[in-house]
């Protein structure tokens, strides 16, 4: 069989930095490959992929103007031009627009839809639409956008998480430090507000807690500018600088090894798809904090392997850390349950074999 998966263009691959899209295209062109499937992976010109068996790069390059539309559409059309070139079986696509595109020519597609708020733009609500009509499989990355996908089709709309790479997210021995880990980017989605007011409540309980937040750090041209400010001016009223750390973006390496360090993982969003950074931490062995919202109610079982809080809820935040902080047998025991789901249902081994299950199905 043979299969062309493309991603997004915007990260080379592997990412270090970010772009769960194309985090996941890497992972599973290898997994995918090692299945013994013809992998053609259509990605950004700077990518580094080592080469296996069964898996072939194409570089495409991405263009790299300050309109963020136009470069997706080049890439797209770019990534068109050269599939057209040869044959396959079935294009795998994780945009709506190369979704659009290549259904113009082929009929085999199959669309990995990645986010569970699309509709918050109109223009990304018709154009999701049309690729969901239009490819011949949806794959929905949580059980909240399979449930959406169909509204729109009936048939061949196919629930399969995001994966982790279970041997190289793994656990290691650490002394319990009080470490609190957040891995995101700074925006209002993210909830990082209410966060910071729920460490003021544990401030009052352990003075000597950390917080690392790792993700790039907005400038004062990005719009997340002002957002980001906010949270610095709350962290020095409530006095918790010398509590938190901004790591910025670090390599996969270093965050590998900040996973590994840390004793809870964090993550307060209002929306989400499906964090992958959830499930990176949970296969690093840690217990999950995070919010009733899509997505995150897919992977974290409420008092198994985490504990869930109402989005926006910071008093519930902050009682669901002191409990943990307070009780370092649980913070053991929901970490090997984390660990345990990853390997059992999120490992990219799993993930592939699903996958190529829906690709068999529609051929």
């Amino acid at each position: 069989m043979k299969i062309a998966l493309i991603s997004s263009g915007a990260e080379p691959l592997p990412v270090l930095k970010g772009g769960s899209v194309d985090t996941y295209v890497y992972y599973l062109a290898r997994s995918l490959s090692r299945l013994g499937l013809q992998i053609s992976i259509y990605a950004n010109k700077k990518s580094h992929i080592e080469k296996c068996k069964n898996l072939e790069f194409k570089p495409v390059q991405f263009p790299t103007t300050k309109f963020r539309k136009v470069n997706y559409l080049i890439f797209n059309l770019s990534v068109l031009y050269n599939l057209l070139k040869e044959k396959f079986d079935i294009i795998h696509t994780n945009l709506s627009t190369t979704t659009i595109f290549t259904s113009t020519f082929y009929r085999n597609i199959v669309f990995t839809s990645h986010s569970a708020y699309w509709w918050r733009s109109r223009s990304t609500h018709r154009m999701q639409i049309e690729a969901v009509k239009r490819a011949k499989a949806v794959i929905a990355i949580s059980r909240f956008i399979e449930e959406k996908m169909k509204l729109y089709r009936k048939e061949n709309v196919f629930y399969v998480p995001n994966g982790v790479d279970v041997n190289l997210f793994k656990p290691a021995r650490h002394d319990f430090t009080k470490t609190l880990l957040t891995v995101c980017g700074i925006s209002r989605q993210k909830g990082l507000v209410y966060l910071v007011k729920s460490l003021k409540e544990v401030h009052k309980f352990h003075k000597d807690f950390k917080w690392l937040h790792v993700g790039p750090l907005p400038t004062k041209e990005n719009e997340n500018y002002v957002y980001y400010l906010q949270i610095l001016k709350l962290i020095k009223k409530y006095g918790l600088d010398e509590n938190v750390t901004f790591l910025g973006r670090i390599s996969l390496r270093e965050l590998i090894k900040i996973y590994q360090r840390s004793d809870v993982f964090i993550l307060p969003s209002l929306w989400e798809g499906m964090p992958l950074v959830i499930i990176e931490a949970m296969s690093c062995g840690l217990p999950i904090i995070s919010t009733k919202i899509s997505g995150v109610e897919d992977l974290v079982k409420n008092n198994f392997n985490g504990i869930l809080v109402e989005p926006k809820d910071y008093l519930a935040m902050a009682d669901a850390i002191l409990h943990l902080l307070n009780d370092k047998n649980k913070i053991k025991s929901m970490g090997q349950n984390s660990r345990k789901r990853a390997e059992e249902e999120f490992s990219w081994q799993i993930i592939a074999r699903k996958i190529k299950e829906v690709y068999e199905q529609i051929l």
